[in-house]
């Protein structure tokens, strides 16, 4: 995604700064009694106050993201925002201390709610960054003298062929997340949603091959609200919840948070994306070159 060299490093800088910032909120964002698994739901500071310190520690991400898109690929900088925040959420712990608290399956109908919450998370982000590269590439011309796979990208609203590949991209990435995500640790979690949907990036940008990306990177939320939806109706009673938690029949795509799908899914989208951008890169270089 970042050939030179001068960009690796101002993507690493981007996610150890960020990462070290969002680590700074993580206390606030968890429960009273520090048990695993963030959700801005169970927060001890509550919804609004969890917002807050979230848009907080993720100020530092967001800058130096801009920073990333400004110096290369346009997805680098919502890239390392998704890293910075997968690794807060594996610090967070899984999804299991959310269970543990829930009195009725209708605990999943709120994390589908808390889905879109982040669904207009990633949106302001993919905004933010989109808008300031362009002003980040004028101010900072010596940022933008090498090259990389994404001068054909533009983040915008999708039209029909971005909504398709986000369609596949969450269709590929939701069978492989079925097959992988075989536990609620949130280190398993972490890579079975990114090598999901890093094949299912890869896949939609090499079927659809448009230049839009915005819907493939939205489109784990998607599946996080469809399971979530599923588990609700699925299950008449807490009791039918625990019993299929307990014995592994709970459905694989259920036993990540939304944390989860908005920042490992998302970076997976993204390094599918890329290399799709990648291989085709090479192709027509081969093309060219016979």
């Amino acid at each position: 995604m970042l050939p030179s060299l001068k960009q690796r490093l101002i993507l690493l800088l981007a996610v150890l700064i960020g990462t070290w910032c969002l680590l700074i909120v993580r206390q606030p964002l968890q429960t009273i009694d520090q048990g695993p698994g963030l959700s801005l739901l169970i927060a001890q500071v509550g919804l609004p106050m969890g917002l807050a310190y979230l848009l907080l520690g993720s100020l530092a991400a967001l800058v130096l993201g801009v920073l990333a898109s400004g110096a290369a690929h346009p997805l680098a900088g919502v890239f390392s925002i998704s890293l910075s925040l997968a690794i807060l959420a594996v610090r967070g712990g899984a999804i299991d201390g959310l269970l543990w608290r829930a009195d009725s399956p209708r605990v999943y109908l709120m994390l589908a709610l808390e889905s879109l919450i982040w669904v207009v998370w990633l949106v302001m982000v993919i905004v933010v960054v989109a808008r300031s590269r362009l002003w980040v590439r004028r101010r900072f011309p010596r940022l933008t003298t090498e090259q990389h796979f994404g001068t054909t990208t533009k983040l915008r609203f999708p039209g029909f062929d971005a909504l398709l590949a986000g369609l596949t991209c969450a269709t590929v990435g939701g069978l492989a997340s079925w097959v992988l995500l075989t536990s609620t640790d949130s280190g398993q979690v972490f890579g079975g949603l990114m090598i999901s949907f890093a094949l299912g990036g890869l896949i939609a940008q090499q079927v659809v091959n448009g230049g839009n990306p915005a819907a493939i990177v939205l489109s784990p939320m998607l599946v996080a609200i469809s399971a979530y939806l599923y588990v609700w109706m699925k299950y008449p009673d807490m009791q039918a919840l625990l019993l299929g938690w307990n014995t592994g029949q709970l459905p694989a795509l259920a036993r990540a948070l939304p944390i989860h799908y908005a920042s490992a899914a998302v970076a997976g989208c993204i390094i599918g994306v890329t290399l799709a951008q990648a291989i085709e890169h090479a192709r027509n270089s081969a093309a060219e070159a016979a």
